[in-house]
């Protein structure tokens, strides 16, 4: 999992615990934090687990969405998407020119994405009436 969130690798906060719940989910879960000032670091990261995943998942259609859908691309395995944010809001694409930007990212990411999760019904009606091919 390609994550924004620094909290993951906090002991005893509220996301880790969350994301100790997910890993019981799973055989194995590798969270790699990407930070705007470390993205060099977090590619080596992802890098070097290359071969002990089979799913990459992405918790934004924003930076962590397309270093994940880059390290997916090049492992030939599936772009699993995540979305917090209802990108696809007009609201959205208006506050800033770094959030424009980040919505035509999400244009390109959600149409490339094997799986998404939305964690809002509302963020799903938003995401349906852009058309997006990808399944929710």
């Amino acid at each position: 999992m390609i994550s924004g969130d620094p909290r993951i690798k906090i002991p005893g906060s509220e996301s880790a615990a969350r994301m100790a719940d997910y890993a019981r989910l799973f055989d194995a879960l590798h969270i790699v934090v990407l930070s705007h000032a470390h993205i060099l670091r977090a590619w080596r990261e992802a890098r070097a687990l290359r071969g002990q995943y089979d799913l990459i998942s992405a918790q934004g259609a924003d930076e962590t969405g397309l270093l994940a859908y880059v390290l997916a691309r090049m492992s030939g395995i599936p772009f699993h998407l995540q979305l917090h944010t209802d990108v696809m809001s007009p609201w959205y694409r208006r506050a800033s020119w770094k959030e424009r930007m980040r919505y035509i990212l999400a244009l390109f990411l959600i149409s490339r994405a094997a799986c998404l999760r939305v964690v809002s019904e509302r963020i799903k009606r938003s995401r349906d009436t852009e058309g997006s091919p990808a399944s929710i």
